[in-house]
């Protein structure tokens, strides 16, 4: 039998969406936010990997890492491990903070 895929999507929910603490994140955070999110998969919640080199030649390094930082004061991720340049990763985790889906209990 055949398998049958699914078509990959990000879920945000539109009342995450609507909320100030979205709009009160920059573009560039959002942007991260959600390909940061697109790769959790359910069981990685405290291992998301996601380089800086991924958005190389969008959006430059600088504005990326003030989205991270961001994104870190903000409290919508969490850095698991501090990577650097070509030697070790960084490692993100998704706050459960602004996600229903993502909130234990």
């Amino acid at each position: 039998m055949k398998k049958k895929y699914s078509i990959p999507f990000v879920a945000i929910f539109r009342d995450v969406i609507a909320s100030n603490k979205w709009k009160e994140l920059t573009v560039y955070e959002q942007i991260i936010y959600i390909e940061l999110k697109s790769r959790y998969n359910g069981s990685n919640e405290k291992e998301i990997i996601l380089p800086y080199s991924y958005f190389k030649g969008r959006i430059s390094h600088n504005a990326v890492y003030r989205a991270f930082n961001g994104l870190i004061k903000k409290g919508w991720i969490l850095r698991e491990h501090r990577g650097g340049l070509y030697r070790f990763k960084n490692i993100f985790s998704l706050t459960l903070n602004h996600d229903r889906l993502l909130k234990k209990g």
